[in-house]
């Protein structure tokens, strides 16, 4: 009886592991199954630890990774935060806080995308040597 029920307990405490292991290789699996879905990587986070990680083709936990329009996202989070908190206000210009831009653009127009900077967008290679990963 003593070992049927050590057996027992030893499968209940590493019941975790070895679904945690079969969570991960599933996930695995699913994103490889799913190439046309072009994924350069994946990473779940919990409780600021990181819980899983993939890297497809060239990619790793150093390359540099274009963001395309996800940075305006979490900038417009960020900045919507900071204007709640009163630390400030989309109508502050631009150069209040970065003296180095001489224009005349407010918050709100970098937001809205409509700054007055230009910029010769060149697309070309793997993203990590973009124009737009140098500026």
């Amino acid at each position: 009886m003593k070992h049927i029920f050590s057996v027992l307990i030893t499968m209940f405490l590493m019941a975790p592991l070895v679904s945690a292991q079969t969570a991960e290789q599933k996930l695995t699996s699913l994103i490889r199954d799913t190439d046309k879905a072009n994924t350069d990587a994946v990473l779940n986070y919990k409780d600021g630890q990181v819980i899983y990680e993939y890297y497809a083709r060239e990619y790793g936990p150093n390359t540099k990774h274009l963001s395309w329009s996800t940075a305006k996202t979490i900038t417009a989070i960020l900045i919507g935060i900071a204007e709640k908190e009163g630390l400030l206000s989309v109508d502050d210009k631009v150069k209040k806080y970065f003296p180095q831009f001489k224009n005349e653009a407010r918050i709100i127009d970098e937001l809205q995308m409509a700054s007055g900077i230009h910029f010769k967008e060149a697309f070309g290679g793997f993203p990590s040597h973009l124009d737009l990963t140098n500026m």
